[in-house]
């Protein structure tokens, strides 16, 4: 089995860029992997998924694009399952904390339902990021590891989100 990476970053700058309204934001947001040269985001194809995951579950959740007609899926196939890139504010850490831990067994949850019944491990790979209280500043949490190990990441950002 290998072992989950876990890796924390704190960013001042390079920070994903959210299309409105995200001020006061209570919701998680799911972001895209790429904007294309003409600004056309480009989603995991599991982002489909986890949302309507989230929505079945009562997490509030949306598309961290304001171009919502106009968006593309990748398939990444693979032994690797690669989720969404994840968004959470201070806003829904402050009015909801109970959410990301929600959100974040939901996700568990889901990927070991896809991966249940293979032969060989599964490794998932996800960002998070958490918006500082600190007006343009945020923590990245990456993580790379099976997806036994989601626990593990699980317990990173609600760390993250307390000490911000």
């Amino acid at each position: 089995m290998m072992p989950a990476e876990i890796t924390t970053t704190d960013l001042d700058d390079n920070l994903p860029q959210l299309p409105p309204p995200h001020d006061q934001e209570d919701t998680i947001v799911l972001l895209p992997h790429v904007v294309q040269e003409d600004g056309k985001p480009v989603f995991s194809q599991s982002t489909k998924s986890v949302l309507k995951r989230f929505g079945k579950e009562a997490v509030k959740a949306r598309l961290g694009t304001d171009r919502n007609d106009d968006v593309s899926f990748r398939d990444e196939r693979g032994l690797e399952w690669l989720g969404p890139v994840i968004w959470i504010g201070t806003a829904l850490w402050s009015s909801n904390p109970e959410a990301v831990s929600v959100a974040m067994n939901v996700i568990s949850a889901y990927v070991y339902d896809v991966f249940k019944g293979r032969e060989h491990e599964t490794v998932a790979k996800l960002t998070v990021f958490v918006e500082n209280k600190k007006k343009g500043s945020a923590t990245r949490i990456t993580y790379r590891g099976p997806v036994s190990g989601l626990a593990e990441l699980k317990s990173a950002v609600i760390k993250a989100c307390e000490k911000k």
